[in-house]
């Protein structure tokens, strides 16, 4: 049939046909509609037709006309037959005519059938067709209505709008004319008076900018005076030193003169020796010539040098040292750091060298001291002055060049040592000695002195000079002259210097040319024997020389030496030309050596340079600095004035309290993104304020270790009472994110500290405080004594201000960055420590200890202005003296004041003598369901202000907390029975659910150790007994075993006040009032006594409690101090007693959530998506969307979409969603349906996971889903509660409700976490609210607007909708085990995917995978073959369904399965054991298509790819049961996926017809079973049978309840069978079950109409005894 059957249709009788041509004939011929369909019409057409034959005179229409028919043609015969006749005969009488006509009957009725299938089929797809349009028209209708509605409604409000500002404006325009003029005034007074400031600023700035003209000018001459002294002192001081200079030169000329003369007269006495020695060996004519000849020239030489020294005129040379002398001693007095010390300070009162030289002689030789003297005094009297002078004078300026020379080098710089070479004259023999003594006695006639140790030693000159520094008293050694010799550069020689080495030389070779000429010199290298001093090298060298300066010289003098030598060797000589070599390596070592040290002076100039100009850098910033604390210092005393004031007018009161301004803290650690501070107030064991959060803040970083948080934050502390022990504790945390309900459980405590709140007079410390923070874990009921024991965190601070409220001095500051003021911070006397980790206590010089506590006029601390005017005073000099005590450090602690010390002297009691305290009983809170934690706080006033117990800590206590969350500790007491408290808070001890009822049972008791009526009498005030009852707004539960110990706050949140009450205890006589009291608290906000009943509303809660006197002595009073002093022992983990944690992942819960409260109109719901659980292996990153529906599928609201947390794990991910339900009128069938969408891993396409859905109203009644929308008895399904994930897709037709849609195919332990609540009212209660009218989180939670999630593993989900199965319960361990990432790397390998290769920010992440992951009409559901991987212990199961067209219909077929591997089933021997049967009919099914009603068969085997299942198809007569069993068929079915999946489905295989060929099963053991099946069809070596085919399912045990319904042809897969149009033929569709209808059952064929279960019973063991299958044989 063509596709224009569609179109070719008759309207009137419905017929379709293939061509226009034949619909026209039909219509004109055939239809009902036309001239043959009527008899009416047709007799008419017959009358027409009459009448036209006889208006006509055709030949024969009267025989017709009046016979009815035509006449015969010709001779009519009688016997002839007519047509009709004929034709009438032929059907009666004609076999041939009759089986055509049969033939014809059947191939129209065929077609018939075929037209209508097609028919049937078509009209289907028009119908979906037109539904779908329909639906997509509704909802564009509904789209259409709606933008509509709300243009209309925006109109409507803008109307609205308008015209109420038109009247507005119309009532307003006068008063705002009338105001416009007062406020024009005021503007033109205040524009003049500012007219007036800006010409009085104008004139101050013109002053100030002359007066600092003025200043620079003045400054600048200052400067300019400054100057020119410095260069004149300069310039004298080079003046100074050049004349040093010249006179130090002068000086060491004569010295050096002096020393050749000595050097002449002792070679005069060397030859005089060897006269001597001539005279002894009797040759006298030669001792006289040379005697004579030398006699005479050296007499010459020697009165030539005494004439010189007559004309030497001492005293002018005298006098001008004695002018010099002061001239340099008015430098010094100028400049005093040049000449710390003179000449005889360094050497004392050295004698000179003749005295020394005549003290050694008279020692020795007492007789001959007279003789000695005469002989020596006129000569080295004026050689002793000299030198002494030229000493002291070298010895200053070589100070003053050392001082210059360490003040520039200061850094460490490489030098050349200098070579010290030692030369000395070797001792002459004894009796050479005593010979040359004699003979000189002779000649000169006095007596010689003998001197041992006679030598000249050329000794190293820096430890000389440094032996001269360290001991000025030094005594020569013999006659060994101090080595002070004139300087001698190399580089830059003076010319006297010059000269004199030329004289060394001249003397050295006049010598020797003396001798030539007396032609008796026996060797002509006696010029070097030990006798004559030849080398200049060994001379004595200035000490006033630089090191490099010494070496220079002794390098140039030995090159001078080696000259010398080289003059005295034969040119030519092999000797001569070494010492050449040498000298030429000599004078370029000497020029290397003198490059370097230019190169050193150049370096050395530049890095004077540099620390000249770095000297001026900090000079400048000194002034600055200086200038800057000058300003502050000034800033600081004028602030000082105005505290002072202001401290004289305002002292602590307790009602208005303190502020705390966080500024910032330093030293977090890198891994920190994230800080926040927890305080609160404590004194010992009792909690003055409870604890408080500043809120999280990001950090920034503060170095490379280290992270800031800078807070910016105040708050403000009221009811606190001053003590000296009162601690504010706080606590550092890293939190997990910036939001509050995120980070519960989920915060690390980094460390804490304290800080003491009041001194000894009872005033706030005020001030800028920064305390060390300190390692946990914390302990609020620390001392002020035990925080020495405490370890801090190196480098980490908490910075913070405390001032009263509008405090102007620490309350407004211009910037809070560390940069800038984290100088002004002080640590609190509480945290300083010594030497020794401890706290220092000082004492002052007359011994007296003292603490700061005591010193600092009571404030434990100094102010910063003090230090820095200690700082002043103690920088004064001579001229100022310090007015502060000396203190040293004892490192013990200073005196405390002792915990519990009593503080006042109670009155005289008068009344019994007795002292009576009063106990406190709370019993309990009437009417009321409290949603969280909740606890009863109770104080005792005194006209406001709390009362103080006999151990000076103020009467407040707290009961223990009331936990509602938690179900498994229940309170129960016996009513009389009370719980007796020692402490003023308990904190978490003790927390449990203390709920009865309606009604919170605490009975707990508290007692004041206090003589109240001798406080009445003397104070003469009213008691006030406080009652509060507070609430946690968070409805989540902590447990205590993850609890940290000291997170107090339990979670960062605060408990607020739900009610309070105040009752009047002093009475008119004096007594107090007693007994047990039961008064409705009152409504937020707290008011203070005396309470006027007016201003306050009452509320339906009653606080049950009792008030009892009691009489106390001392005793009783310390041992309940003993009772408060022990710690609290932390319960081990063990011992707590709390929900337990289910290791397994899933936690069942069956307690019913709902509260049976009416819903009424104008409310609304608040719906909550927490996350998801376990969900399959080929799924990503996940998305949601959540929509309502109805029970009519009516949509009621709008898909909303929500994205995973990506800090969340991909299988297991978290979300933060929730939507906001507000209707005028809710539809009581309304369902929550929620469809999850993620991008398949196999595919990366968008497939569906699966859909969960919940009710959200319930019928109290039925306990069920309203199924009428008109039900007005219904309530909202409040709850948490953790519902399936369906698998399937969803039937969507009417009726929609929970039954259908639980009907479907769970995913195996895959769940959704879900909350619903009703939404709080407003205070009318007549409109429900919503999280925008109030933006502030803390008041979202309050108002129970926002609801933390729980957490999973304190069981608060319900799951009676979602109860597991056995096999859910085994899987579970395994999808725990599964290596999971978290929804971030999961994006970025989507993202990869794709290409892209870039970091992606947070919210960038969320929008990709908004568009990435999408939801359209044509997304499939997802594979669950990827559910999860095959586990063998779980196994897979296999069952046949049925066989569809049997090839015989008189047969009953039994199909055997095993598996292909072993195969050992068709083997030889057969292994029965791998053979199964299923043989179990369903008699009711058509005989065409025989259905099986046989079990699920559960196989255990390892995972195999080429693993399959053989079906092998026998059957025999249904008329003889046990007759031949017959071959019919096999078939092959798959099991495993090549990554070893089950591939579980509803399969129908083609069967292959005879038997099952061996050489099959060992061919598909290796590769692809139906590849190879095709090739075998294809190559004719196996065939198929007919059309007939097998029918199964196949699935993984592992997904229980899948694939449950029996002959699922709309699940079906064709993939086995022939493709193409063959598989009509094969395929088993609803249009078959359709025709198959009117078909015989197979019940219809058992003989003689047996029982079926009895005859199925014995083909079953005919079957079984044949193959041997023993374990389906009947019992």
């Amino acid at each position: 049939m063509s596709e224009n059957t569609l179109f070719n249709e008759c309207l009137a009788c419905k017929m379709k046909f293939e061509t226009r041509q034949q619909l026209e004939n039909h219509v004109k011929k055939f239809c009902v509609s036309s001239d043959y369909g009527s008899q009416n019409k047709l007799e008419e057409k017959y009358q027409r037709e009459l009448l036209n034959l006889k208006k006509s005179n055709a030949p024969g229409a009267r025989e017709i006309i009046e016979n009815g028919r035509p006449p015969v043609a010709g001779q009519q015969q009688k016997n002839q037959l007519s047509l009709e006749t004929l034709k009438d005969q032929i059907k009666q009488q004609d076999d041939e005519y009759k089986r055509l006509h049969r033939m014809a009957q059947k191939r129209r009725e065929d077609e018939m059938e075929d037209e209508l299938f097609k028919l049937k089929n078509d009209r289907q797809q028009i119908k979906m067709k037109r539904d779908d349009d329909k639906q997509a028209f509704e909802e564009l209708l509904h789209e259409v209505e709606q933008k509509k509605e709300k243009e209309i409604r925006a109109r409507i409000e803008k109307d609205e709008i308008r015209r109420a500002l038109m009247d507005l404006e119309k009532a307003k325009l006068t008063a705002i004319e009338q105001e416009r003029k007062r406020e024009l005034e005021k503007l033109i007074a205040e524009r003049e008076a500012l007219r007036m400031k800006e010409n009085e600023l104008i004139k101050d700035i013109e002053q100030m900018e002359q007066n600092t003209k003025m200043l620079d000018q003045m400054r600048q001459e200052e400067v300019s005076k400054i100057n020119n002294v410095i260069e004149g002192m300069q310039l004298k001081q080079k003046n100074n030193t050049k004349l040093n200079e010249d006179l130090i030169q002068e000086r060491s000329d004569n010295v050096a003169k002096l020393k050749l003369k000595r050097e002449q007269l002792e070679g005069e006495r060397l030859r005089i020796m060897d006269n001597l020695d001539r005279l002894r060996n009797g040759d006298l004519k030669a001792a006289q010539r040379g005697g004579t000849m030398n006699l005479v020239a050296n007499a010459k030489n020697i009165l030539g040098d005494m004439k010189q020294m007559e004309n030497f005129n001492a005293k002018l040379h005298d006098g001008k040292f004695a002018e010099q002398q002061q001239r340099i001693n008015q430098l010094k007095q100028q400049k005093p750091e040049f000449m710390p010390f003179d000449g005889d300070e360094a050497y004392g009162q050295r004698a000179t060298v003749g005295q020394q030289a005549v003290d050694m002689y008279k020692s020795k030789n007492p007789q001959t001291h007279g003789e000695l003297q005469a002989f020596r005094q006129g000569i080295e009297q004026h050689a002793n002055s000299m030198m002494d002078q030229s000493l002291s004078q070298s010895v200053n300026m070589s100070q003053v060049k050392r001082q210059h020379s360490s003040q520039v080098n200061r850094a460490p710089a490489t030098r050349l040592q200098p070579q010290q070479t030692i030369q000395s004259f070797p001792d002459i023999n004894q009796q050479q000695q005593q010979q040359q003594m004699e003979i000189l006695k002779n000649a000169w006639g006095v007596p010689i002195p003998q001197f041992q140790n006679n030598q000249f030693q050329m000794l190293p000159q820096q430890p000389q000079i440094a032996q001269f520094l360290t001991n000025p008293n030094m005594q020569y050694n013999g006659f060994a002259q101090p080595q002070m010799m004139p300087a001698y550069n190399p580089v830059m020689i003076p010319q006297s210097q010059q000269q004199g080495s030329t004289a060394f030389g001249q003397f050295a070779l006049n010598q020797l040319a003396l001798n030539q000429e007396g032609k008796k010199m026996k060797d002509p290298w006696s010029i070097f024997n030990r006798k004559n001093e030849f080398f200049l090298m060994n001379e004595v060298r200035g000490v006033d020389l630089s090191e490099e300066e010494r070496v220079l010289m002794s390098l140039q003098a030995q090159e001078i030496d080696s000259l010398r030598v080289i003059s005295r060797i034969p040119v030519g000589t092999e000797l001569y030309r070494f010492k050449v070599e040498q000298y030429k390596e000599l004078s370029t070592m000497r020029a290397e050596i003198e490059k370097i040290v230019q190169e050193q002076r150049l370096q050395d100039a530049r890095r004077d340079f540099e620390m000249e100009r770095r000297e001026d850098d900090r000079q400048w910033e000194n002034e600055k600095w200086v200038d800057d604390n000058k300003k502050f210092i000034i800033e600081n005393r004028l602030r000082k004035d105005n505290t002072l004031k202001r401290q004289q007018m305002q002292s602590y009161n307790q009602s208005e309290g303190f502020v705390v301004h966080w500024d910032y803290t330093l030293g977090l650690p890198r891994r920190s993104n994230y800080s926040q501070v927890v305080f609160g107030v404590y004194n010992g064991q009792q909690v003055i304020c409870q604890p408080r959060l500043v809120e999280p803040r990001e950090s920034e970083t503060e170095n490379q270790n280290h992270n800031r948080c800078i807070f910016g934050d105040s708050h403000q502390v009221f009811e606190v009472p001053a003590h000296p022990d009162t601690l504010m504790i706080m606590e550092v945390q890293i939190p997990f994110s910036k939001r509050v309900e995120d980070n519960v459980g989920r915060t690390e405590t980094y460390g804490w500290t304290q800080v003491d709140l009041f001194d000894h007079n009872k005033q706030l410390k005020r001030g800028k405080f920064k305390c060390p923070v300190y390692y946990g874990p914390t302990s609020p009921e620390i001392t002020v004594e035990e925080i020495q024991n405490l370890e801090p965190i190196p480098n980490c601070w908490v910075y913070f201000r405390i001032g009263y409220p509008n405090d102007k001095d620490y309350g407004e500051v211009k910037t809070i960055y560390p940069e800038q003021t984290q100088h002004e911070y002080i640590v609190p006397y509480i945290h300083l420590r010594g030497l020794f980790g401890k706290r220092d206590k000082v004492k002052n010089m007359r011994g007296m200890e003292e603490s700061y506590e005591t010193r600092y006029g009571g404030r434990g601390y100094k102010m910063i202005e003090e230090i820095i005017e200690e700082s002043q005073l103690m920088g004064q000099g001579a001229g100022g003296r310090s007015n502060m005590e000396e203190y040293e450090i004892t490192g013990q602690p200073p005196p405390m004041q002792k915990y519990g010390a009593r503080q006042m002297e109670e009155p005289p009691i008068e009344d019994d003598g007795k002292q009576k305290g009063l106990r406190l009983i709370i019993y309990k809170v009437e009417n009321h369901q409290a949603r969280s934690h909740l606890r009863v706080m109770t104080g005792l006033f005194e006209e406001g202000n709390l009362v103080l117990d006999a151990n000076g800590l103020p009467v407040s206590f707290s009961t223990s907390i009331h936990n509602p969350l938690d179900l498994k500790n229940r309170q129960v007491l016996q009513p009389d029975y009370i719980i007796p408290l020692h402490k003023p808070n308990v904190e978490y001890d003790g927390m449990n659910n203390k709920a009865s009822g309606q009604d919170i049972v605490f009975q707990e008791e508290y007692r004041v150790f206090r003589n109240l009526y001798a406080m009445i009498k003397k104070n003469k005030k009213d008691l006030y007994i406080g009652l509060q009852v507070v609430e946690k707004p968070e409805p989540i539960e902590l447990q205590e075993s993850i609890l940290n110990e000291t997170q107090k706050n339990y979670a960062g949140l605060e408990f607020d006040l739900k009610g309070w009450q105040f009752l009047k205890l002093t009475q008119d006589d004096g007594s107090l009032l007693t007994g047990r009291f039961k008064m409705k608290l009152f409504k937020p906000p707290l008011r203070r006594p005396p309470i006027d009943p007016t201003k306050v509303q009452e509320m339906e809660e009653v606080i049950d409690f009792a008030l009892h006197e009691f009489v106390y002595t001392e005793k009783d009073i310390e041992e309940f101090k003993k009772q408060m002093k022990n710690k609290h022992k932390k319960p081990k983990l063990e011992e707590i007693k709390d929900i337990p944690l289910d290791n397994s992942p899933y936690i069942d819960n069956r307690q019913q959530q709902w509260i049976n409260e009416q819903f009424e109109r104008r409310h609304g719901i608040d719906f909550y998506i927490d996350g998801l659980r376990f969900l399959p292996d080929k799924v990503t990153a996940c998305k949601m969307y959540m929509e309502v529906y109805n029970r009519r599928y009516e949509k009621l609201f709008d898909a909303e979409t929500a994205a995973p947390d990506l800090n969340s794990m991909a299988y297991n991910p978290t979300f933060y969603f929730r939507r906001e339900l507000r209707k005028e009128k809710f539809d009581p069938t309304a369902i929550a349906l929620i469809t999850v969408v993620t991008v398949d891993k196999s595919t990366n396409d968008n497939r569906i996971v699966g859909y969960a859905a919940i009710n959200l109203f319930l019928n109290p009644g039925t306990k069920s889903q309203p199924e009428d929308p008109n039900e007005d008895n219904y309530v909202v399904y409040s709850g948490a509660y953790q519902i399936p994930l369906f698998s399937q897709q969803l039937d969507r037709t009417p009726p929609f409700d929970m039954k259908k849609i639980y009907s479907h195919e769970r995913s195996p332990c895959c769940t959704v976490l879900v909350r619903i609540y009703k939404a709080p009212l407003s205070e009318d209660g007549k409109r429900a609210l919503s999280i925008k009218e109030f933006p502030s989180l803390k008041d979202q939670i309050a108002r129970n607007i926002m609801r933390p999630r729980p957490q999973y593993g304190a069981g608060a989900y319900n799951t009676e909708l979602a109860p597991i199965t056995e096999s859910e319960n085994e899987l579970f361990p395994q999808r725990t085990l599964r290596p999971d990432i978290s929804v971030r790397e999961a994006a970025y390998l989507l993202i990869k995917g794709e290409q892209i290769n870039r970091q992606y920010k947070d919210h960038e992440i969320i929008n990709y995978l908004d568009n990435r992951i999408s939801l359209t009409h044509d997304t499939f559901m997802i594979d669950m073959m990827y559910f999860a991987k095959y586990r063998p212990q779980a196994g897979f199961k296999l069952t046949v369904d049925g066989l569809h067209n049997v090839v015989n219909q008189s047969h009953m077929y039994v199909v055997f399965y095993s598996l292909s591997q072993p195969g050992t089933f068709y083997l030889e021997p057969r292994d029965v054991t791998q053979g199964h049967m299923c043989s179990n009919y369903d008699f009711d099914s058509k005989i065409n298509t025989p259905e099986y009603d046989d079990a699920w068969f559960k196989f255990k085997e390892n995972a195999n790819r080429y693993q399959n299942i053989i079906l092998d198809i026998k059957s025999v007569p249904f008329s003889k049961p046990d007759g031949a069993i017959s071959d019919v068929g096999w078939s092959i079915l798959p099991v495993f996926s090549p990554d070893n999946y089950v591939m579980s489905n509803c399969y129908q295989l083609p069967i292959f017809r005879g038997s099952v060929p061996r050489a099959v099963i060992e061919d598909i053991k290796k590769q692809d079973t139906w590849d190879y099946l095709r090739d075998q069809v294809s190559n004719n070596k196996v065939f198929y049978l007919k059309n007939m085919s097998i029918i199964v399912r196949l699935v993984d045990a592992q997904r229980e309840g899948h694939f449950n319904k029996r002959m699922d042809c709309d699940r079906l897969q064709y993939k086995y069978l022939p493709q193409g149009e063959r598989i009509k033929q094969w395929s088993y569709n609803p249009a078959v079950v359709l025709d198959q209808m009117s078909m015989k059952t197979i019940k219809s064929l058992i003989p003689f109409k047996d029982n079926p279960a009895a005859f199925n019973r014995k083909v079953t063991e005919y079957f079984a005894n044949s193959y041997g299958l023993i374990q389906y044989l009947g019992s």
